[in-house]
């Protein structure tokens, strides 16, 4: 009887996070908890990934608008997988005084790739597509230094231009160069349509080195969409003595209803020196869908050109039947890290969940997923259970 009166209680409807005004300043908090709690079965090779529990993330730290003109912000991340280092997440500074331009400058992840500029809370799975977090963290990614941004975006266009350098963090590298460049938009925008496509292009012309006298070097690997411990990733082309990568694609994204679809698709080509053999080429792509059952559903952001999560339509009172917001979905994604003498590995997963948001912080997901690697030189093949319970604001 007491967990049903608890039950019954209504929670409030979805608000703005609190904020404090010092003057013309304007501060919010920022905070991030994922957990994750996932098993694998089936796997057909041992070493791979194992169960456990892992805080995926934990990024803490607070946004500030300053006279309406400039956004800062400074977030830390004590997360990742098992046994990885705490670092810094974002230290960013925005100006916005030139209406409809910006410009960036410090550590954040850049809006580069489609399903890299929607937020981690906002993912339809636990983790985003592996081709996605091959490109996207080669350039962009978590604790990015962005030496400089410019962009401009309205209600239904976003483009922007960067360059980026090194990561933070223990083991970073700060001497890798790219340019970015990003232009995506609603060509349709109704009451019940959104359709958005885009591009986007990146160009490393100075990799990383090795230290040690090493020369500069590039390597591409991922898990099979699935992050609860640090095994080996199967899927992985080893270092690769490299001059430079170019890599690009395009997205496209369709919101109708409750029905919304994402997909993506990416090509990379690595310049290796002329003693190393020809140039290298990987590819990857993956088609997602979700469906809102209850509540509303994703709606497009014009700040990143990318969806958010679905709302619940009211507060949380299962007493009167508000139970928030849920949504099915499911997804293919594929990578080939195959080419010339490089056998980094074709992997395919497929992935179905189901996400429950009972209350705009809240957030919990249940999910399947089947993945193959073959061709790497750690092949193999499983299935697995995740969970995840999230909270952000």
């Amino acid at each position: 009887m007491a967990l049903l009166a608890i039950a019954s209680v209504p929670f409030p409807a979805a608000a703005d996070t609190p904020s404090v005004r010092l003057g013309p300043v304007e501060l919010k908090p920022y905070v991030l908890l994922q957990l994750d709690q996932a098993g694998t079965f089936n796997q057909d090779q041992s070493g791979g990934q194992a169960a456990g529990f892992n805080l995926r993330r934990a990024r803490v730290g607070v946004e500030a608008e300053v006279a309406q003109q400039w956004q800062l912000g400074l977030i830390w991340d004590f997360g990742g997988t098992p046994g990885s280092h705490s670092r810094l997440f974002e230290a960013e500074v925005v100006y916005t005084g030139l209406k409809p331009f910006t410009f960036a400058a410090g550590v954040f992840k850049p809006a580069f790739t489609l399903e890299y500029a929607q937020s981690a809370a906002d993912l339809l799975f636990l983790e985003r597509a592996s081709i996605v977090n091959i490109v996207g963290g080669l350039v962009g990614g978590a604790g990015r230094v962005v030496l400089g941004q410019a962009g401009a975006s309205s209600d239904r266009w976003f483009a922007a231009g960067l360059i980026t350098g090194g990561t933070t963090g223990p083991g970073a590298q700060g001497d890798q160069r790219a340019l970015l460049g990003r232009a995506a938009g609603l060509v349709v925008k109704d009451a019940d349509l959104a359709l958005h496509l885009g591009v986007s292009g990146a160009w490393v012309f100075q990799p990383p080195r090795g230290g040690s006298g090493q020369g500069a070097t590039l390597s591409f690997s991922d898990q099979p969409e699935f992050q609860i411990d640090n095994a080996e990733a199967s899927l992985s082309t080893g270092s690769l003595d490299a001059t430079g990568a170019e890599m690009g694609g395009v997205e496209a994204g369709l919101g109708w209803g409750p029905l919304w679809m994402q997909g993506e698709w990416y090509g990379i080509g690595v310049d290796r020196r002329a003693s190393d053999g020809a140039g290298l080429f990987f590819s990857g792509w993956y088609a997602q869908a979700a469906y809102t059952l209850v509540g509303t559903p994703r709606r497009w952001k014009p700040d990143a050109a990318a969806w958010g999560s679905p709302k619940p339509s009211s507060g949380f009172d299962p007493a009167h039947g508000a139970w928030g917001a849920l949504e099915v979905g499911g997804r293919f994604s594929t990578a080939d890290l195959d080419s010339g003498d490089v056998r980094g590995g074709q992997q395919r997963t497929w992935t179905t969940g189901i996400n429950w948001y009972p209350a705009d912080p809240l957030r919990f997901s249940l999910q399947y997923q089947h993945a193959d690697v073959s061709g790497s030189a750690a092949p193999r093949s499983l299935d697995a259970v995740a969970v995840r319970a999230q909270l952000k604001f």
